[in-house]
């Protein structure tokens, strides 16, 4: 396939003069089941996102394009569609019709848009494109997406490329309409603009977003309030998508300037407990100098800590000057910054048992390796404690999981093995050392080719995931020791991570076996409540070693493979192997970078 060329007669065509289409092929999967969504909105001018999926297909293929129907559109368009980056990254080119205004057919309006490839590049992705309207309308309106078509690249026939075409069953239908009774208020100094409500999402996931403008006292702190007549826009929305069975998203914006210091959003005390009596929502602020998200849990146990109360949210850069002796000490010139809740005045630093994911904006040094970049928080003595959390440099920020509020930096801790920089896990073993994870195995060295023991693979996956060993072990297993693993077998077996070999005992000097190592990640995903959710139909019947898996990590397995996580290789598992110390790290930076 020497070149390619766009064309919108209804097909993107691969050329090399004269093509050669093929019927489509049988038994190829199905892209994807129908589905709907139905999205709410008060009035007024909204922008809605829609994240385009495709199941994945057995059989890779080069070029797809579909349509995007407007039925009834007085009052909708579309106004952008943007292909996902792993789309254009293997693509030689995307099209759409979308600057031509699309192609009218009586009451609709008909957009056609694609990607193509000189290769079979695409089989897994699902992600294609994101899709955002403008519905200023009051009727109901609806979006249907359709008329698949894929091609094949199929080799070529006297200098002929040959192109199999097919059309696989595939839709997807979005009706917009108008919540009723609501309105989108009006702007002012330190409240929510209801012409910036914006509500995006894709088949699993819904975020609501209001963009708020907060009023500044001229020293670099900004501050702004959430009516209640926008955060009943925003609990219809979140209650409307957790209806329609999504995962539901706060998101409160405030815009902040570079010279901003601290950003504060409240909240009443009734709308508050509203949205977390009323939803199972994330709750999201975001500005200019860092951002936090609370999980379900966390939002309902503030909501229990605050007892009615207004509500507080503040994100704060501290000033050198305010912090004591120790916390100077241990910081140098690092910025710290102060993620705080405050309910009825009173400060509240305990998340009811849930989580906050927090980023911070972060620049890293000249010479400094993206892998040892870690988040700290300062305790009550202004000690230095490492935080789960890792630098990206796509979005440049640091981000890191909390299970109270305090006070947080970056910091960077490069720690160097002799035989463990250059190879394929560098950076994977540099990334766990820089966090406590592993300190190697003596002598400044790792022995990245050495088989990892089953309670050296239990302590490296609980210092990642910050499982606290027990202080004083009981009922533990008769073989933990009295040694470096000793109170995380204890804890282990305590939160039913760890269930033994049978006899009470661990086995702990013995090689991990691959099955073994997912089996306990398993466990402690599920006691952290953090199993990832499926993301592919794969399951371990799916591998030619299947009959291998033991009864017992079977039930993990197939969540982990669901999940994305575990994988094999040449179609096994090979779940009676065993694991090197490198192959261990790869695991777990993969997890932790995730």
């Amino acid at each position: 396939m020497k070149k390619l060329v766009k064309s919108f007669g209804g097909l993107l065509l691969l050329a090399m003069g004269a093509l050669a289409l093929l019927p489509a092929a049988g038994g190829e999967a199905a892209l994807a089941a129908e589905k709907s969504a139905e999205i709410a909105l008060p009035s007024g001018s909204y922008t809605y996102s829609y994240t385009l999926e495709l199941d994945p297909i057995d059989k890779a293929y080069s070029s797809a394009q579909f349509e995007i129907t407007l039925e009834n559109n007085s009052g909708l368009s579309v106004t952008d569609i943007a292909f996902d980056e792993g789309i254009l990254r293997k693509s030689s080119g995307t099209v759409s019709t979308l600057e031509a205004g699309g192609e009218a057919s009586g009451s609709r309006t008909i957009y056609r848009a694609g990607f193509l490839s000189t290769d079979n590049n695409y089989r897994s992705e699902t992600k294609i494109c994101t899709v955002t309207f403008s519905y200023t309308g009051n009727e109901p309106m609806t979006v249907a997406f359709g008329n698949l078509q894929i091609w094949r690249y199929d080799g070529e026939s006297n200098g002929i490329p040959k192109l199999i075409k097919e059309t696989p069953v595939w839709s997807r239908t979005i009706t917009f309409s108008r919540l009723s009774g609501v309105s989108s208020g009006g702007a002012g100094a330190g409240s929510a603009s209801g012409e910036k409500v914006t509500v995006s999402g894709s088949s699993e996931k819904t975020t609501v977003r209001a963009v708020l403008k907060g009023g500044s006292d001229g020293k670099g702190a900004i501050k702004a309030y959430l009516s209640d007549e926008i955060a009943s826009s925003l609990i219809s929305s979140l209650k409307s998508a957790e209806a329609a069975g999504k995962k539901a998203v706060a998101e409160l914006k405030l815009e902040s300037e570079d010279e901003t210091l601290s950003a504060e959003v409240q909240i009443s005390g009734s709308a508050y407990a509203k949205l977390a009596a009323e939803t199972d929502t994330e709750l999201a602020v975001e500005t200019g100098i860092g951002s936090i998200s609370f999980d379900p849990k966390a939002v309902l146990g503030i909501g229990a800590l605050a007892n009615g109360g207004d509500i507080s949210l503040r994100i704060a850069k501290v000033e050198a000057s305010s912090l004591n002796e120790e916390q100077s000490l241990a910081v140098g010139d690092r910025q710290v910054y102060d993620f705080s809740i405050f309910a009825g005045g009173k400060r509240i630093s305990e998340l009811g048992g849930g989580r906050a994911r927090i980023n911070v904006p972060y620049a890293p040094k000249e010479g400094e390796d993206k892998n040892a970049i870690v988040a700290f928080f300062l305790d009550e003595k202004g000690a230095p404690q490492l935080m789960r959390g890792a630098y990206d440099e796509k979005t440049g920020m640091v981000e890191f999981v909390v299970k109270h509020l305090s006070l947080y930096y970056v910091g960077y801790r490069k720690i160097v093995f002799e035989d463990a920089s250059g190879g394929w896990y560098s950076d994977a073993v540099t990334f766990i050392a820089a966090r406590g994870i592993t300190s190697g195995t003596g002598s400044g060295r790792f022995e990245p080719d050495k088989a990892v023991t089953r309670a050296q693979f239990l302590v490296m996956l609980m210092r990642a995931y910050c499982i606290e060993p027990d202080e004083e072990p009981k009922d533990s297993f008769s073989d933990a020791g009295n040694t470096y693993y000793t109170g995380y077998l204890s804890a282990a077996k305590r939160m039913g991570i760890a269930k033994g070999v049978g006899g009470n005992r661990f086995a702990p000097e013995r090689e991990i076996t691959r099955q073994d190592m997912f089996t306990l990640l398993y466990r402690s995903l599920a006691a952290l409540d953090e199993l990832p959710e499926p993301v592919r139909e794969a399951d371990v019947s799916d591998f030619l070693d299947a009959a291998d898996v033991s009864d017992y990590a079977m039930a993990p397995l197939n969540a982990l493979v669901k999940g994305g996580i575990a994988s094999g290789s040449g179609g096994r598992l090979e779940p009676l192997a065993a694991s090197t110390r490198a192959q261990m790290a790869q695991v777990l930076y993969s997890l932790l970078r995730s």
